[in-house]
């Protein structure tokens, strides 16, 4: 101090200036300090607001418990933990929505399994999503036909379908997928006509070579390439097709290999059935199917009106395999010559079908028989006879606006006199009913709706009323065996 009076006045005064300075930039540089670190708390605490509630819950017990601390070291030390903490529950935070992400997609595809299913205005259950196939196969070289001439009876003629219901659901159908994991329904492309009719026969062999074909090629391959697939749904979820008149029985051992899958069948009369065997075609699981008609691309260059079709009814065919064509072949020595009424053994079918009001469809060797499907495409009204052959599709299907049943013991000179007592009009109502309906049992994907369509619905109708059902009180019949068993051995039982 004393240094300091000696100096001169100029110069105290810049030395109290700078001191002055000094202790404000020193004020000035610890409030800056302070606000920022407030705003920092403060950003952190608002930060808390974007949180989820339950980690907000989490910072909120940690501002309560810090509530007293009066310290800037203590506060720093509390912030510092806090914003670990923070760090804490937000990596938390991302582990659990990874979690619940992992869960959605394990509760998506358990609500998958547990679907829930409506009735539509068709009568026919459906899923509330699309119904997921995987077909396995086809498998070509088992076909070995494919390039000879039996392939009337695969590809070809009237067991076509055996072959193209693979094809659509493996090539065309939107929601097919590559596993049997993530399928609904599995389709076996089994070629059971293919097999019975051509190797069978070429090789001169029993019936038992079919269950060692269908074995060996079809369920031990796919067992081989999924294990425990065939046992998922203990087989009701898996489809085989068997387009005959003897259906699953073109198989002998298909009772055994096959009891509970979902069949595909041409003939739904079980008239094979002896009284001591299980019914091949069982309407609680199993689907009719149209026979294949390959004739669409000539039959739709037919356009004559049914009033400038100039017979009434025509029959092309043999008059012995059945009762009702041994009838008709008793008609047609009446109708000889006639010029209204065509009741042949042979003739030109391909024209006369395209002329003709009505078509006679008498059956076969079984009841089903393609010639319904062949008039149907053509135009031609079909007349069936009794009720045997069961008819595809009949929820979408109004058959009596366009068909007629006839009692099968009269197949005679009475049926002619029904045709022509019916009047113009309803012939001209019956004509367009089946023009508007007859694609529905085409098998040809290029026209709409065709069988394919048809199928679907049927498949996914199946799967709500048997496959998930029967699966459903199959689990709880095993649960309550469980529940049994485990009551049985428990102390108090005893």
């Amino acid at each position: 101090m004393k240094f300091a009076h000696d100096l001169p006045s100029a110069v105290r005064l810049v030395a109290l200036v700078s001191a002055a300075l000094f202790l404000g930039n020193t004020l000035f540089f610890i409030c800056q300090g302070q606000l920022a670190a407030d705003r920092m708390s403060s950003d952190f605490h608002n930060d808390r607001l974007r949180c989820p509630a339950g980690v907000a819950c989490v910072l909120d017990s940690w501002d309560n418990a810090n509530a007293t601390d009066s310290t800037n070291e203590e506060k720093t030390s509390s912030n510092r933990e806090a914003h670990n903490l923070r760090l804490s529950v937000n990596k938390e935070e991302d582990d659990v929505e990874a979690s619940v992400d992992s869960q959605s997609r394990d509760a998506s595809q358990d609500a998958s399994s547990q679907d829930q299913c409506t009735v539509n205005k068709h009568g026919l259950m459906e899923l509330n999503r699309p119904l997921r196939v995987f077909v396995f196969g086809p498998i070509r070289e088992m076909v070995r036909h494919a390039e000879q001439p039996h392939s009337y009876n695969c590809d070809e003629g009237m067991f076509g379908m055996q072959v193209r219901v693979p094809d659509y659901f493996s090539k065309v159908y939107k929601h097919r997928v590559s596993h049997p994991d993530e399928a609904d329904l599995i389709i076996m492309a089994v070629y059971a006509k293919c097999y019975s009719q051509v190797i069978v026969n070429e090789m001169r062999s029993n019936r038992g070579q079919m269950n060692a074909l269908l074995h060996n090629w079809t369920i031990g391959n796919f067992s081989q390439q999924f294990p425990g697939a065939l046992e998922r749904r203990n087989m009701r979820d898996i489809v085989f097709m068997f387009p005959s008149g003897n259906g699953a029985y073109v198989v002998p051992g298909w009772q055994k290999m096959l009891p509970n899958a979902i069949f595909l069948n041409t003939e739904a009369s079980n008239w094979k059935q002896r009284s001591y065997q299980k019914p091949y075609h069982a309407p609680e699981k199993d689907i009719v199917i149209p026979g294949y008609y390959g004739g669409l691309e000539k039959a739709l260059q037919n356009k004559l009106k049914v009033n400038e079709k100039k017979t009434l009814a025509m029959y092309c065919g043999n008059f012995e395999t059945s009762k009702q064509r041994q009838d008709l072949g008793l008609m047609s020595q009446k109708y000889n010559g006639s010029e209204t009424v065509l009741i042949k053994k042979w003739c030109d079918v391909a024209k006369y079908i395209d002329e003709s009001k009505f078509c006679i469809v008498p059956q076969g060797w079984t009841p089903w028989t393609v010639r319904a499907y062949e008039s149907m495409i053509h135009g031609c009204l079909p007349i069936l006879f009794g009720t045997l052959f069961q008819l595809p599709y009949e929820h979408y299907l109004p058959y009596s606006d366009f068909m007629i049943r006839w009692p099968e013991e009269k197949v005679d000179s009475s049926l002619v006199k029904h045709l022509e007592s019916i009047p113009e009009d309803k012939l001209q109502r019956m004509h367009q009913a089946l023009l508007k309906e007859r694609f529905k049992v085409t098998w040809d994907w290029n026209v709409h709706p065709n069988s394919f369509e048809m199928l679907e619905h049927y498949l996914e109708d199946k799967f709500c009323t048997y496959t998930l059902r029967k699966s459903s009180l199959s689990a709880e019949s095993d649960e309550a065996d469980d529940q049994d068993k485990a009551g049985h051995h428990s102390p108090a039982a005893r």
